[in-house]
């Protein structure tokens, strides 16, 4: 996760899914919690700045009308007023995107060449939710009691029942992803590569780039930083909710 998501979730700018997935990543992720509970506070310090420096600009204003007027003036085409006042009211905005670009450096800086492929998986890395109601394909019953052993976090069990309904129904490429976070859950690597590959060579596929993210997640849980920065180069070159994320990720591969 990086500033620009944190600042995308605090300003309410998120789709339900992104939203679902970053909150599923606060409550399992405690420096991330830290990072946004820090954001929140400095949201609500410049609300605090920008309260307290429109007031003080109004008070200014009355002061400078009460003077030009005790002196004869017209406010209205008072030009040194109207310059004071125009460059006054604009400084939060200012001071807020200074902090914006400070924070996000520093972000970067941190962990700037600091970390292995390893350990940015295990920076980067949440179990991804179950957003699925469960179906039933090509007459293979997919029963909810499956989905009770991917959200108590059993994924020996659930990868047990995906793989059977994946096996009975190979287009089936919802369940196939859910098969390779539970592959890479358990350690079956190569596995979870190849689920996730699967799904991402459709466009089309309802998590194509969920896959891909996971895709490359995988590739530097295995230590493999080349075929990591290939998958976070062709996700960070396109437009999709996890292009952010992968161009940071990218940059920090070493």
């Amino acid at each position: 996760m990086n500033v620009e998501e944190i600042e995308k979730y605090l300003k309410n700018e998120m789709n339900e899914d992104e939203r679902i997935f970053f909150e599923s990543c606060v409550k399992t992720d405690p420096v991330l919690k830290k990072e946004l509970e820090e954001h929140a506070a400095i949201y609500a310090s410049f609300d605090k700045i920008r309260e307290e420096e429109m007031k003080a600009n109004f008070m200014l204003i009355d002061r400078d009308d009460d003077l030009a007027h005790s002196e004869g003036r017209s406010v209205a085409f008072d030009t040194e007023l109207t310059k004071r006042r125009s460059i006054k009211l604009p400084t939060y905005f200012k001071w807020a995107a200074s902090i914006a670009v400070i924070a996000a450096a520093s972000w970067l800086i941190f962990f700037q060449n600091n970390q292995t492929p390893t350990e940015l998986f295990t920076e980067y890395y949440t179990t991804y939710p179950n957003t699925l109601t469960p179906v039933s394909r090509s007459g293979t019953e997919f029963i909810a009691d499956y989905w009770q052993f991917y959200e108590t976090g059993r994924f020996e069990n659930a990868y047990s029942a995906f793989k059977i309904v994946v096996d009975a129904d190979p287009e089936n490429e919802e369940i196939r992803f859910y098969l390779g976070i539970c592959a890479l859950e358990t350690g079956r690597n190569n596995e979870a590569t190849n689920n996730f590959s699967a799904v991402a060579k459709n466009a089309e596929a309802t998590f194509f780039e969920q896959a891909q993210w996971y895709l490359g997640l995988t590739y530097l849980k295995m230590d493999d930083g080349d075929a990591a920065r290939k998958v976070f180069q062709t996700i960070a070159s396109g437009t999709g909710s996890y292009r952010a994320r992968a161009s940071e990720v990218y940059s920090l591969i070493r």
